[in-house]
């Protein structure tokens, strides 16, 4: 039966326009599914109408910010009370010294360019420029890098717990990361509700879904 969702939006690479991706994807999978954009997490309130379920994707974004800033993020997805929360973010963290993280971003920044030459078949243009300079922001930022454990134990602090993917979703992300290159592989870390992508057998990134705790 098709589902609805809401999805709002406020922090994507400047130029990139992710909607025309997730529309044809959710219509291949008979999901009803709507963008709507919000300029601010503070905004979203009211979003999702009854019978819609309030869906936060936290993709790529919060590994940019502070240790702060993400506190006060995770804080405020937290007060929506949303059905789910996915988060996705680099597989990093390097040794705890500021040369052992450097690594670690470079290493990271190497994976993905190598296969984004791979992707784009070593063609120039500008969605590619957009993406590397994008990926560029990994190693030139600021903010900490945190590895898997550290984001866990961030999200359980926010008061969210972990939730398990379905084995229908998995099966299927993984039949349409063996279509795009064979490259890449993802695996699945069993009910911890993890996904772990890999480029040619090296961690790159990981998503993984939560829900707000039951209180008490």
């Amino acid at each position: 039966m098709p589902g609805r969702s809401t999805s709002s939006t406020s922090g994507s690479p400047t130029g990139y326009d992710f909607s025309p991706h997730l529309l044809r994807y959710a219509k291949s999978i008979n999901l009803q599914l709507a963008i709507s954009r919000a300029a601010s997490l503070d905004s979203v309130h009211g979003f999702a109408t009854p019978g819609e379920a309030l869906v936060v994707c936290l993709q790529f974004r919060l590994g940019h910010a502070t240790a702060d800033v993400r506190t006060d993020i995770l804080s405020k997805v937290r007060g929506l009370n949303p059905e789910l929360v996915v988060l996705s973010e680099l597989d990093a963290g390097g040794d705890g010294t500021a040369a052992g993280e450097f690594t670690a971003r470079l290493e990271l920044l190497w994976r993905f360019l190598e296969s984004t030459s791979a992707a784009f078949k070593g063609r120039d243009g500008e969605e590619r420029r957009l993406l590397e300079a994008e990926a560029g922001t990994s190693v030139t930022g600021d903010a900490a890098g945190e590895g898997r454990d550290a984001w866990r134990e961030r999200m359980a602090a926010a008061g969210f717990e972990e939730a398990a993917f379905g084995g229908e979703a998995v099966e299927s992300a993984k039949s349409l990361l063996r279509k795009y290159d064979g490259g890449w592989e993802m695996s699945a870390s069993g009910a911890a509700g993890v996904v772990a992508l890999r480029w040619k057998g090296r961690p790159v990134s990981f998503c993984s879904l939560w829900r707000p705790a039951c209180s008490g």
